[in-house]
């Protein structure tokens, strides 16, 4: 059974700033924004599902929802390190695509994100009527799709059957590993099998499945339905972690795999870590010491986060909270979404939402608003409270719905924080940002 610590939650209300303009990136000095700096991003709605940081330091964030039917662009959008726009990223700040030569007409769900080394950005694409054709799209690092890469700037993967594509990760060695959700074959009336079975698969430089990796390339996992998150140590191993889109009792391990795509038998159980995970959303980071963090909710029957640290050979940090583990309650779980980075000293911050301030149902708040809302914990798992009110902070938007997706860390230590944002005067969610400080209290 999982052990939750209930901090006082409070609250405190961040203020938008206004940063002063950046000067031109390179070299890049770290130079925080002088407070919390809150930006809408209304073309990327619903909201941002996913946000990574440039070696200019640079913001990047990707539009898309997993659950949105209405995505038909792919759209990212930059911002300098102070949360202001970049104007010199594709003409405008923002990048958009319909892919109208290809799926003309179609909706597209896009669901993940990375940046490699030379500034060029990974998302991934999927036409909604079509999960045949998976593929990963390449931006250069000015905002235009990268013509040398696959088709038109678009790899679009032959995995031999229909696929989800939900995480990506470079390997600093070479390579890519993409997260997918392979889904049920046909039967002979052409029926389609619903279930889906979680799979890794490993794409060469150029984009193509690189075939000696796994079997054809691809490693099936085998519990799961699709994969959440993936990793890369320091050994290039790949951590990755599952989830499944229906309730079930089986619960949702830790994965290693080598870099040949082999369950790594140095992690858990013959490369399986099972430590007691719920069937919904699993974040995981890793540390220096190629420890693996995981966050997710605790489940509906005692709402809060539950933080779990794993030693780097997949065993319960008995070091970090009690018996590995660290969380605290809510009154109420709100979403399933716990987004986790370390921050500039190496302390685990975990995002999620609240409800917002004011009258409503006492400790959590107004039952029509919720907020983005931000935990730290120190080196042994205990809540930090010197960050915001008793170790909660609170970003309000100043709307009635806000709702936290991603997290992410600058090069100057500030903490990134993304999501949607319904605001007065704006119908729906809309993309937001928040660039905090590292000396945010």
């Amino acid at each position: 059974m999982h052990k939750l610590v209930l901090p006082a939650v409070l609250s405190t209300l961040l203020v938008a700033t206004t940063a002063p303009a950046a000067a031109d990136d390179p070299p890049y000095e770290p130079t925080p924004p002088p407070g919390p700096v809150e930006k809408l991003l209304p073309k990327l709605k619903p909201l941002v599902q996913a946000v990574a940081v440039d070696s200019q330091g640079r913001i990047v964030a990707l539009g898309g929802s997993r659950t949105s039917s209405r995505n038909k662009p792919l759209k990212l959008a930059r911002l300098l390190a102070d949360g202001q726009r970049d104007v010199a990223f594709s003409g405008n700040g923002t990048f958009k695509t319909s892919f109208k030569d290809a799926f003309s007409g179609d909706t597209f769900i896009h669901d993940a994100l990375a940046i490699d080394t030379e500034d060029r950005i990974y998302a991934t694409v999927e036409p909604q009527a079509t999960s045949e054709h998976v593929g990963l799209v390449r931006l250069l690092a000015d905002g235009t799709l990268d013509s040398s890469w696959g088709t038109d700037g678009v790899a679009w993967l032959d995995l031999g059957r229909e696929a989800h594509l939900t995480a990506v990760a470079l390997n600093p060695a070479g390579g890519i590993l993409v997260g997918l959700a392979l889904v049920g074959d046909r039967d002979e009336a052409g029926e389609e099998d619903p279930a889906e079975q979680a799979a890794v698969a490993y794409l060469d430089g150029e984009g193509a499945l690189d075939t000696i990796y796994g079997t054809d390339g691809t490693t099936t996992l085998p519990v799961g339905d699709r994969v959440d998150d993936i990793r890369i140590d320091s050994q290039g191993r790949a951590v990755v972690s599952t989830w499944n889109l229906r309730s079930t009792d089986d619960d949702m391990p830790i994965y290693r795999l080598l870099p040949s795509g082999e369950l790594d038998p140095g992690f858990g159980d013959e490369g399986t870590a099972d430590w007691g995970g719920f069937y919904v959303d699993q974040e995981i980071v890793l540390d220096a010491e190629d420890r693996v963090i995981v966050t997710t909710t605790s489940g509906r029957s005692n709402p809060g986060v539950l933080v779990t640290r794993l030693t780097a050979d997949g065993k319960p940090d008995e070091s970090y909270g009690g018996e590995g583990e660290a969380g605290f309650a809510l009154p109420r779980q709100i979403g399933t979404d716990v987004p986790v980075t370390l921050d500039g000293e190496g302390r685990v911050v975990v995002g999620y939402n609240v409800r917002g301030e004011g009258e409503g149902d006492g400790r959590g708040g107004n039952r029509r608003s919720t907020d983005f809302a931000l935990t730290r914990f120190d080196a042994d798992g205990a809540v930090d409270e010197t960050l915001g009110e008793d170790g909660l902070l609170r970003i309000d938007f100043r709307g009635q719905k806000d709702r936290i997706a991603a997290l992410a860390t600058g090069l100057d230590g500030s903490l990134i924080a993304a999501g949607g944002a319904r605001v007065p005067g704006r119908r729906g969610l809309k993309g937001a940002v928040v660039v905090i400080p590292p000396d945010a209290e």
